[in-house]
């Protein structure tokens, strides 16, 4: 089944992705596949070159699951540096700067 970017349970996925914990954030992403990995990559950034087309039209190499797992936990990593702190539960603050 292909994902479609504009589907709400992608969206959905996409954003539960983002906001994962960072304690369970290599679990999580060491758990999906490397198009799934590379879909959340086109959600967050749509100007960036990580599909296999996109790849091969800029003369790059195709991103493997390795550099797209790596990619996708640093972004997620600089979300949660960027923003300070996120509200996880109703009784759970995550703070990046403690």
């Amino acid at each position: 089944m292909e994902i479609q970017v504009n589907d709400s349970n992608f969206e959905n996925w996409c954003v539960t992705l983002l906001k994962t914990h960072p304690i369970k954030l290599q679990k999580t992403l060491e758990a999906q596949s490397r198009d799934q990995l590379i879909s959340w990559l086109c959600w967050r950034d749509p100007d960036g070159v990580y599909s296999d087309l996109d790849c091969i039209k800029n003369n790059t190499r195709i991103l493997t699951r390795g550099k797209a797992l790596f990619y996708t936990h640093r972004r997620i990593l600089r979300y949660h540096r960027e923003n300070g702190y996120k509200l996880l539960s109703a009784n759970e603050n995550y703070r990046c700067d403690q």
